[in-house]
Formats: C-alpha cells, structure tokens, sequence
C-alpha cells in the first residue's frame, strides 16, 4: 500500500481533517475487494475510517500517491501514477518515453465523482519518473 495524506483545512467536518489516498488490499482488516484504490478519513491522522473507493480514477497507485485541495479551482486533485507497456494498445509511447507515467484526476467533492485520471508527465526510457511531487500547472 502507498498513500500520500492530506491536512485538509478545507473540510468542514473535524473527523475527516486528515485524508490519505492511495492503494489499499484491506482496511480495518476487512476485505475492500474488488476496490483497491481509495481514501480514508481521520481527525487526528492516526485512527482512520470510512473508506471511499475512488477507482474510476483508473491509476496504478503503486507510488506518488498524493492528495491536495486547490482553493484557486475549488476542487480536490489527486496524483498517481499509470504504466504504460509496449502491448497497450493504442500505442502508449513505452520504447520512446518509459514505462512509469504520472497522472492527475479532479474532482469537486473528495467523495467524488472523480474524472478519468489524465496523463501529465513522462519521462523517457532509463530515465523514468518514479515518484511525483504535486504541482499546479498554469492550463489547468
């Protein structure tokens, strides 16, 4: 599991101050199957609850796992990470720009609906981006 967590300052209720977003096998030893992406909830950062399965979002979610509000958009966008191989088709570009692919997905609410996550940075073979920072591009 990889989660990135947010102290979101914009959440009007104090026990879901802190999320954390990112991949999950289980939560609360319980079985969250067939979901494996999705966000959680706690007012401290340490006890957590109320799992939500975000994967419409269609990432990966094996690192660079991140979760912010951007008050200039006034929406959630989360940041994860995509493969792409050299069978995907259509043809992804794997041989020219790597395999590991950076993506972001927004939405209005943190319960969602969250968009189809979007392709916003590659790198290039041996030179791949593993893990990502979150950043705001001036287009979006």
């Amino acid at each position: 599991p990889n989660r990135g967590v947010l102290r979101d300052m914009n959440e009007p209720d104090p026990s879901r101050r802190y999320k954390a977003f990112g991949s999950f096998k289980s939560f609360d030893e319980r079985s969250i199957s067939p979901s494996k992406i999705g966000i959680i909830s706690s007012a401290d950062g340490r006890s957590w609850h109320s799992y939500m399965p975000v994967d419409d979002m269609r990432v990966s979610a094996d690192t660079g796992n991140q979760l912010l509000w951007d008050p200039n958009l006034r929406e959630y966008i989360a940041f994860s990470r995509n493969w792409c191989h050299a069978y995907t088709r259509p043809p992804c570009g794997a041989r020219e720009f790597g395999f590991r692919r950076s993506f972001r997905s927004t939405a209005k609410a943190v319960e969602g609906p969250w968009s189809v996550a979007l392709e916003v940075a590659r790198g290039e073979p041996n030179y791949e981006i593993y893990s990502l920072a979150p950043w705001r591009h001036r287009e979006w």
